[in-house]
C-alpha cells in the first residue's frame, strides 16, 4: 500500500454527514430556545425567589455568617462566545467511534450565581457549631494571625525598630502569608511570597554572619512591611471562609424551602483554584427552568476575581474595545487619536470633578490659595488635564462597520450594543427594614453596561463618556425592546420574606402540574 492510500485509509468520516449536520442544528436550536426562555419574566422571577430562599435559609441556619448573592442571566454576546468556545471543545473531543457531538454543557451557565461569604461574626449569640474539625483549627489560626498583625502594627507605629528586628518581623509576616494562602496561587503577584522569603532569609543570614545590622530602617522599608501586614490581615479569614462554605452550602441547598418548595436539586461539580488567585467551589442546581451554575467564594477570592490578580475583565476576549466610537475633533490634530484615548482610559472618572462640582475662583489669588492648601487640589489639576484631553475627541455621529460603507447612527448602535453585551444582573442581600427579608437589588441597563465596561472595577473617563451618552439616549429612546425590558424589571419582586417564597412556590407547583397535564404522553 502506497503512502497516499495509507493516508486515505487513516481518515475517518461520519457514515452519514447529513445526519450529523442535522443533529448539530437540532442541538443549537434547542440551546437557542433554552436561552430565549431563560430571559423570560418567568425565569427571572424564579431566580429572584430562589436567591431569596438561599439567603434567608443561610440567615436562619447560620446566623454567624454574613453573605450576599450576585446573580445574573448571561448576555447575548457572552452566550455567542460560549457557543463558539464549547463547539471548539466538542470538535476537539469528537471521535469517529461514537460519531457524535455533545453540546449539552453550553447551557450550564445561562443562569449563574455566586454565594459570597462576606465575613464571619464572632458574637457568642451567633455562635455556630461546625462539624469539620478543620474549621475550628482555622478559627484559631485566624485569631492568631489578627493578634500578630495588631502587635506588629503597634511596633511599627512606635518608630523604634532596628534592622534585625525589622527583618525578623518581615520574615514572620511572609511565613504567615504563605500559611494563609493556598499553594495553588503561585501567580498572584509578579514575585511570589516564597521567592521574597528566600531572598529575605539570604539577606538576614549575611547580616547576621557579619553582624552588620543597621540601627535604623528606612521609611520605604516600613511602608513595605505595613503593606504586607495589610495583605496578611486580608487573608486571615480566607481559608476559614472557604471551608465554611464547603460545609454549609449542601445543608442550605437541601433545605425543604429550596429542595421541595422551589423544586431545586443540587450537585457538586468541582473545586477550582487557579494560579492567579481565583478560587471557587462549583455546584450545579437543577431547576424547573434549566441548570443554574453556582459558585461559592469567600470575600477575598470574590474581590480578586473582580478587582485583583484574577480580575475577570482582564481575560482575553472579555474586555470591550470602545475606541472605534471616537474620532478627533480636528483631523489635523498634532497627536493621533490613540494618544488621547489611552490617556483618558487610564484616568478614573472618580478621580475628577464633574462639571457641576468644578471649583470656580473669583481671582487668581483665590485659585493659587486653593492649589496650595486644599486637599482636592490634585483632583482639580487632574480634572483640568482630563478635560483638556476630552476637548480633542468626540463620539462619532455615525458608526461605520469594519471600514465598510455600511453605517448606523451611533446612538442607535450604542443602544443595540449595550443590550447585546449587558447581562441581567442583580444582588440579593439583607432587606433594609428587616433581617427576615431578602432584598433584590436590580441593576438597570446603565448599571449593567457600566459593569461590562469597567477596568479593574474602575470606570475610566473614556468609558464614562460612552456611558453618559447611553444615559442621554435612554432618556429619549422609544426602543420597544428596552421599554418592555424596563417593564419586566419594574414588576420583578424586590423585598422578599419567607411567606412570599411559600406563596410563590404554591403558584409554581400549580403551574408545573398544569404543564405536566398538557404535555402529550409518549
Amino acid at each position: 500500500m502506497n503512502k497516499k492510500d495509507e493516508f486515505k485509509k487513516s481518515l475517518h468520516f461520519p457514515t452519514d454527514i447529513k445526519s450529523q449536520q442535522q443533529n448539530i442544528k437540532e442541538q443549537f436550536d434547542d440551546l437557542n430556545t433554552q436561552y430565549i426562555n431563560t430571559n423570560s419574566y418567568e425565569v427571572k422571577e424564579y431566580l429572584s425567589y430562589l436567591m431569596a430562599a438561599i439567603y434567608l435559609t443561610y440567615k436562619e441556619l447560620y446566623p454567624d455568617l454574613s453573605i450576599y448573592i450576585p446573580f445574573r442571566v448571561k448576555s447575548d454576546d457572552s452566550t455567542i462566545k460560549n457557543y463558539t468556545k464549547e463547539l471548539n471543545v466538542a470538535v476537539k473531543n469528537y471521535t469517529s467511534d461514537d460519531n457524535k457531538f455533545d453540546l449539552n454543557s453550553i447551557n450550564s451557565d445561562f443562569m449563574a450565581a455566586t454565594i459570597v461569604l462576606d465575613h464571619v461574626k464572632t458574637s457568642r449569640k451567633t455562635h455556630t457549631e461546625y462539624l469539620s474539625p478543620d474549621i475550628a483549627n482555622l478559627k484559631k489560626f485566624k485569631n492568631n494571625i489578627l493578634d500578630f498583625v495588631d502587635n506588629a502594627e503597634e511596633i511599627l507605629e512606635t518608630g523604634f525598630i532596628d534592622e534585625e528586628h525589622y527583618l525578623k518581623l518581615k520574615k514572620e509576616t511572609l511565613e504567615k502569608i504563605i500559611q494563609s494562602t493556598y499553594p495553588e496561587f503561585v501567580a498572584e503577584r509578579p514575585i511570589s511570597y516564597q521567592t521574597e522569603l528566600q531572598e529575605l532569609n539570604k539577606l538576614y543570614d549575611i547580616r547576621r554572619e557579619y553582624n552588620s545590622f543597621s540601627s535604623e530602617v528606612s521609611e520605604d522599608d516600613i511602608n513595605s512591611l505595613k503593606s504586607l501586614l495589610l495583605d496578611l490581615r486580608s487573608r486571615s479569614s480566607d481559608k476559614l471562609e472557604y471551608e465554611i462554605l464547603r460545609e454549609t452550602a449542601p445543608v442550605v441547598f437541601n433545605s425543604p424551602l429550596i429542595k421541595n418548595a422551589l423544586k431545586a436539586s443540587f450537585e457538586f461539580v468541582k473545586d477550582s483554584k487557579k494560579p492567579n488567585g481565583f478560587a471557587a467551589i462549583y455546584y450545579q442546581i437543577t431547576t424547573p427552568f434549566g441548570p443554574l451554575e453556582v459558585q461559592l467564594q469567600p470575600n477575598k477570592r470574590y474581590y480578586e476575581a473582580k478587582k485583583g490578580s484574577a480580575f475577570h475583565s482582564g481575560i482575553i476576549g472579555k474586555e470591550i474595545d470602545i475606541n472605534s466610537f471616537f474620532e478627533l475633533v480636528d483631523p489635523k490634530d498634532p497627536h493621533p487619536i490613540n494618544f488621547y484615548l489611552n490617556k483618558l482610559d487610564n484616568i478614573s472618572a472618580d478621580e475628577i470633578f464633574s462639571d457641576i462640582e468644578m471649583p470656580t475662583f473669583e481671582s487668581e489669588s483665590d485659585k493659587s490659595n486653593y492649589l496650595l492648601n486644599n486637599m482636592n487640589a490634585e483632583k482639580y489639576k487632574k480634572t483640568l488635564l482630563a478635560k483638556q484631553y476630552m476637548s480633542h475627541i468626540k463620539i462619532k455621529d455615525n458608526y461605520t462597520f469594519n471600514d465598510s460603507k455600511d453605517f448606523q447612527k451611533t446612538d442607535d448602535y450604542l443602544l443595540s450594543l449595550a443590550k447585546f453585551i449587558s447581562p441581567f444582573m442583580n444582588v440579593c442581600s439583607s432587606g433594609h427594614t428587616s433581617f427576615s427579608t431578602a432584598s433584590i437589588h436590580q441593576k438597570n441597563l446603565i448599571g449593567e453596561f457600566t459593569e461590562i465596561l469597567r477596568k479593574k472595577d474602575k470606570t475610566t473617563c473614556l468609558r464614562n463618556m460612552l456611558i453618559s451618552r447611553l444615559r442621554t439616549v435612554l432618556q429619549t429612546s422609544n426602543d420597544k425592546d428596552h421599554l418592555e425590558s424596563r417593564k419586566v424589571r419594574d414588576s420583578l419582586p424586590r423585598d422578599i420574606a419567607r411567606e412570599d417564597i411559600t406563596q410563590y412556590a404554591t403558584r409554581l407547583h400549580q403551574k408545573l402540574a398544569e404543564t405536566e397535564k398538557e404535555e402529550p404522553s409518549i
